[in-house]
């Protein structure tokens, strides 16, 4: 079998969505130049199907790590597999033009022996008239960069000298690597490309631009640009470069300490926390490896006092204009994958226009269980069948994994009390979006962190019941509510409402933009309609669904059942916590009222029971003081039970006239009435049966 021309590299890493693109876009430009090009996939262990991805774009030749094993080792995997004398090394987050394969495959052809790297022309996908990189140049001081990193794209003459490559797309002879010994495992990731070029250079091989093959870069797509990875592991590697290659007069040493200490203030004011100091102590335990690597090179023949040339020294200013430029130019959620187009001065237009999926990332941090985990779960559910969507979801119950096609990140089951899951979020959910390199987060219930996160952000707001109802509240609840709520939706870019009622309240209450807010009702999770239940056989129940707040005035509701007449042989059946000093106030109630025979609790119920509980019941009721939604009701009315009610707002908005509400929520004996008609009155059960799944729709 005759080798391919080049021997494409790609390292995955959670990549499954920029994957297609990249690997379509090499493909199409091999074939437009006739060229035999052979991709190989070294897979880091993903959470997502990168490898089923890979496969299906045509990749030759996939491997699958059991572990994350670092961007280096897998890349050397690929290598090593690779049969063509051209390695190209590339991003799965790169997509090359059509005339790419071509292009580069001519310089290959026509460069001297001394040439080991073939660098593109490599632009921002966000926009393609700026540089993100023409290889890698180092100054003076021994600090590396990417070359033209955030200028203006100027066309060049013709192939021109660069120190070395970036990894992110670019094609080493096979020999010139093997003779520095190929890629140091010591770097994990980032800065691999730097000492390689150091190398190189030592060894007396040359790197060119070659200008007319652009591809474009997203940038960052596995860790995130900003990300508490990235930071520490450019500070690790930095300082290690710098032992290795880095000038050794003490006017280069001296630069350089100011310009690290400047490196790792700006980074970690930026977001990155402790994580340029952390890594740059992890490199102080690589000093013996690192001699070892000196040793090693000179037995190879690699000098390390050879003299190179290097760039005039860049400032700090220089620095971090190139910074910002990365940060706003890297994965901007309104910039869609494509592949590269040529700026008309340039060459010919942009072949192949495609629209990524949008990254969201869910924060499912919520309590065990209860209404909101109800809401999260179905809201879960029906995102995860959009297929417009990549759903990364962060919780700490494994099973969600099963509602549907996600990425899951499972945080300790602690997170589920309220402190840890504010100390969690806190110090972890900005840096996992910047890392995840997600388009928008999705907290569903109105928490965010202090620090504000780095990508647009909506929260759900279910009720704001603390600000309007403070009698049914605990203290430390109201104060809860009333410092954070308005805080979460002043950062929040956009504000979810269960309900008309839940955004009139919020609007009264804080100083929400209402331009930013949006009624999305809640949707029911039990979606069965209603059936006779063959289980039950014995005296007919009503339904009661919820905790045992004060609001929710379930004592009221016990008082009723027993004022019911004799003929009416009904009991109430009650789903909810029963671990709470209101579940001990209730079983005294019932024990006082002589209603143990009647009146059940049977706790927290698997869904399936549950569904059983409402295809039973002869009606639910709902006598709760207030609401931000009213989720059992809508289920009910789903399934095809009556509902008698509280005549408040948010249950009014919900049932419409497919309820029985009770006018007086607090008088037991307008309850009593009300249930009485309901369990008497079979016409009232048909009608209300007959319109409650119309209502819920």
């Amino acid at each position: 079998m005759s080798s391919p021309e080049i021997s494409a590299v790609f390292v995955s890493w959670n990549s499954a969505r920029s994957l297609p693109a990249s690997l379509g876009s090499l493909r199409r430009s091999a074939s437009a130049a006739e060229a035999t090009v052979e991709i190989v996939v070294v897979d880091n262990s993903s959470a997502d199907d990168s490898t089923a991805v890979a496969a299906r774009a045509g990749a030759d030749t996939i491997v699958e790590n059991p572990l994350n094993a670092g961007y280096v080792v897998a890349a050397s995997q690929g290598i090593e597999l690779s049969r063509s004398a051209w390695i190209m090394l590339v991003n799965p987050d790169l997509t090359v033009s059509e005339e790419f394969v071509g292009r580069m495959l001519v310089a290959a052809r026509s460069v001297d022996e001394d040439v080991a790297c073939l660098v593109p022309d490599i632009r921002y996908a966000a926009n393609p008239d700026v540089v993100n990189s023409r290889g890698i140049e180092v100054d003076e001081i021994g600090i590396p960069a990417e070359s033209e990193a955030g200028l203006r794209a100027v066309a060049l003459a013709g192939l021109t000298d660069v120190f070395g490559p970036s990894t992110s797309g670019c094609l080493i002879r096979r020999t010139a690597l093997e003779a520095v010994g190929g890629l140091e495992p010591l770097y994990f990731a980032y800065m691999e490309d730097v000492d390689v070029a150091w190398r190189l250079r030592k060894k007396g091989f040359r790197a060119l631009v070659v200008p007319s093959a652009i591809a474009l870069h997203e940038g960052s797509a596995s860790t995130g640009e900003g990300s508490w990875l990235k930071a520490f592991l450019v500070a690790r590697n930095r300082r290690a470069l710098f032992r290795l290659h880095g000038p050794r007069d003490p006017r280069a040493r001296a630069f350089r300490f100011v310009t690290e200490i400047g490196h790792a203030s700006v980074q970690a004011f930026s977001g990155s926390g402790t994580a340029p100091i952390r890594g740059r102590a992890a490199a102080l335990r690589t000093w013996r490896y690192t001699r070892f690597l000196v040793a090693s090179s000179r037995v190879a023949g690699i000098p390390d006092d050879m003299r190179v040339e290097l760039v005039p020294r860049r400032t700090l200013y220089q620095a971090l204009r190139r910074k910002r430029t990365a940060v706003s130019l890297m994965s901007r959620p309104e910039a869609p994958v494509r592949a590269p187009g040529v700026n008309a001065s340039l060459g010919a237009p942009s072949s192949l226009h495609s629209v990524r999926p949008l990254h969201v990332l869910v924060d499912a941090t919520t309590p065990g269980r209860g209404g909101i985990q109800t809401y999260t779960v179905g809201l879960i559910d029906a995102l995860s069948a959009r297929p417009e969507l990549n759903l990364v979801v962060v919780t700490s119950i494994p099973e969600l994994v099963e509602l549907g096609p996600m990425q899951l990140v499972l945080v300790p089951p602690r997170t589920q009390g309220i402190v840890w899951r504010a100390l969690w979020r806190e110090r972890n959910l900005a840096s996992l979006a910047a890392s995840l390199n997600v388009d928008v987060t999705l907290t569903p219930v109105p928490q965010l962190p202090v620090r504000r996160l780095p990508v647009p952000t909506v929260v759900v707001v279910h009720d704001v019941g603390p600000l309007v109802a403070a009698r049914f509240y605990s203290l430390p609840k109201r104060l809860r509510y009333r410092t954070f709520l308005p805080w979460a939706c002043r950062l929040a870019s956009a504000v979810v409402c269960v309900s008309d009622a839940t955004l009139r309240d919020l609007l009264a209450t804080t100083s929400t933009d209402p331009r930013r807010c949006v009624v999305i009702g809640e949707g029911p999770q039990l979606l069965a309609p209603r059936v006779p239940d063959p289980e039950s056989d014995g005296r007919p129940f009503l339904l009661y669904v919820g905790s045992l707040e004060p609001r929710k005035n379930v004592a009221t509701l016990v008082d009723a059942i027993a004022g019911l007449g004799s003929e009416i042989g009904a009991d109430l059946v009650i789903v909810g916590p029963t671990e709470s000093h209101a579940s001990k106030a209730l079983a005294r109630q019932i024990a006082r009222l002589g209603l143990g025979h009647r009146v059940r609790h049977l706790g927290f119920v698997e869904p399936e029971k549950l569904t059983t509980l409402y295809r039973g019941a002869v009606a639910i009721a709902l006598p709760s003081l207030y609401e931000g939604f009213g989720l059992p009701v809508l289920e009910a009315m789903k399934s095809g039970t009556p509902v008698v009610a509280s005549d408040i707002p948010s249950l009014r908005e919900i049932a419409g006239d497919a309820a029985l509400f009770v006018s007086r929520p607090l008088d037991a004996a307008s309850w009593s009435a009300a249930l009485t008609r309901v369990l008497t009155d079979s016409a009232l059960r048909d009608e209300l049966a007959r319109r409650g799944p119309k209502a819920a729709e």
